[in-house]
């Protein structure tokens, strides 16, 4: 008896299947149109070398920590060895936060427009600094350390800000 449910249960969705769900997903599949260049590019352009690993549960932790680790580039340690101490004299995290402004002062400002904090990944022909996504990250988490408003004031024009699509695409 039970290996007669069996087969029926098995029957019955293989007949769902092809009589419901294939119809079905080419329906589907219409309504989201093809793929374009671009979006073929940025499919192709990742894998799951390591990270597949993490998903599996049992992850190879000897093959993981033979990947090569990262490091900081000579300008961005320079950056930070030149400019790291000063600006911890420059921004006050209480002041900030119990301040009528709740903004960086002027002088703290005009330390980070100087020393290009806001130019980090933008390429040296542009005036940045040209460093990596690595680097920016770095960086930044060095700064929130011991200012979080320092570290976003960073962060945010490196990461979100006009510099890096005009770099990559220009102007016309």
């Amino acid at each position: 008896m039970a290996q007669k449910q069996y087969v029926l249960s098995k029957l019955m969705a293989s007949v769902a299947t092809a009589v419901m769900a294939k119809p079905m997903m080419k329906t589907v599949a219409k309504g989201f149109g093809t793929v374009s260049e671009t979006q073929k590019i940025a499919l192709d352009a990742g894998s799951a070398k390591h990270e597949e690993q993490f998903f599996t549960g049992a992850p190879d932790w000897e093959k993981l920590d033979d990947l090569p680790h990262p490091e900081m580039s000579a300008g961005a340690k320079k950056l930070l060895d030149d400019n790291g101490e000063k600006l911890m004299e420059l921004i006050d995290d209480w002041e900030i936060r119990n301040s009528d402004q709740q903004d960086l002062t002027e002088e703290a400002w005009q330390f980070l427009k100087d020393n290009k904090f806001f130019g980090l990944v933008i390429p040296e022909e542009y005036e940045g600094l040209g460093l990596s996504a690595y680097d920016h990250a770095e960086i930044v988490a060095r700064i929130g350390t011991f200012t979080l408003p320092g570290a976003l004031t960073v962060m945010v024009p490196n990461s979100l800000g006009p510099g890096e699509l005009l770099a990559h695409y220009g102007t016309q």
